[in-house]
């Protein structure tokens, strides 16, 4: 592990992110030195496995030495999207995540007292102390508050992908507007990227910048052309199929490496979705990942929409974490619609 730098832990391949879990499930220290991350296993006779989330229960706080968590079931990914640092990682997937940044909203709006609140996270937090802590705080301050968890196609994202809305307003009752589409009309990978030209692994469209997609290797290559739209890696020769995939642990990840359908909407677009082996990335009938411009796309960017300049020029895990990390546009023009609703309505009233 000595020599990577920060940018390479988020970029691990799934093989990789298997072989090191395993390798440091128990407590690690992580120092940096001469701009290089070191991973030092503390000793089992060092450990203190009083703080080790296999021996708490889902939603059970804990204060360690080092900070304040709370014991979540939350998947990586999920934890990825919301921004969450992970702590240590339990034989039966649990994590000790922190949950300081949601009490540091509370204590920012108390100090500050706007007449808005708005927020969107991932669903799993609804299910957490903190997140109603953090709406009780909210109705002690005089709040009128909703929320709900969403379904993103319903607002225009050709994502299946769903998030925890909240909007609190000290003026009156606020709601998000209804849903714009069902499951009739939700927009599609093919109805969001199916016009776009095609290119190869590796290559980079003339015009758009943007519309690059990486390098596969050879036996990637093998793997995604034995791939079907919504087909799993199980659909593969055994020759072509991953040593984690083989183990218990593995078997759980059936959509990593696997292709797109065009006529429903896209998986979960994460941080890292211009990697092949990060999830269901791979394009519904291209043998390559998606490009950064689809992945944009997907989150309900506009086709043309210009993330970088010559004088702001950005890699590509930057426009990654860029656009992975966004609100999908469209849902949160949908918020914004409801807050311009409603300071309507109570000015109308008022």
């Amino acid at each position: 592990m000595v020599g990577l730098g920060e940018e390479d832990f988020s970029s691990l391949s799934p093989e990789l992110i298997q072989k090191y879990t395993e390798q440091f499930k128990t407590p690690e220290r992580f120092i940096q030195f001469n701009g290089n991350i070191v991973v030092l296993p503390i000793p089992a006779e060092k450990q203190d496995l009083a703080f080790l989330p296999d021996r708490f229960e889902t939603g059970e706080h804990i204060q360690t030495p080092r900070d304040s968590f709370q014991v979540t079931a939350m998947s990586l990914e999920q934890m990825e999207a919301a921004g969450y640092g992970l702590h240590h990682i339990s034989d039966g997937g649990e994590h000790l995540i922190i949950w300081k940044l949601l009490y540091s909203f509370a204590r920012i709006i108390r100090e500050t007292m706007p007449h808005i609140v708005s927020m969107e996270n991932v669903p799993e937090l609804s299910d957490e102390n903190v997140f109603h802590d953090f709406v009780n705080a909210l109705i002690e301050l005089g709040y009128n508050v909703d929320w709900h968890v969403v379904y993103c196609p319903e607002y225009g994202v050709p994502q299946n992908r769903k998030r925890l809305v909240l909007l609190a307003s000290r003026l009156g009752q606020i709601a998000l507007i209804t849903p714009l589409y069902n499951q009739d009309n939700y927009p599609t990978v093919r109805d969001a990227i199916g016009n776009l030209p095609p290119i190869d692994a590796g290559e980079q469209n003339e015009i758009d910048p943007l519309h690059r997609a990486c390098r596969l290797s050879e036996i990637n290559l093998r793997r995604i052309r034995s791939s079907v739209p919504g087909g799993t890696w199980r659909d593969w020769d055994e020759s072509l199929q991953l040593p984690c995939h083989k183990r218990k642990s593995g078997r759980t990840y059936p959509s990593v490496y696997g292709r797109m359908c065009w006529d429903e909407p896209s998986p979960t677009i994460t941080t890292q979705f211009y990697g092949y082996g990060n999830g269901r990335f791979g394009h519904p009938e291209q043998d390559r990942a998606l490009s950064l411009r689809e992945g944009a796309i997907l989150q309900s960017f506009p086709p043309d929409y210009i993330f970088t300049d010559e004088d702001h020029p950005s890699n590509r895990r930057d426009l990654g974490i860029h656009i992975g990390n966004a609100v999908p546009v469209e849902l949160g023009r949908a918020i914004g619609i409801s807050i311009l609703n409603h300071l309507q309505e109570v000015g109308t009233n008022g």
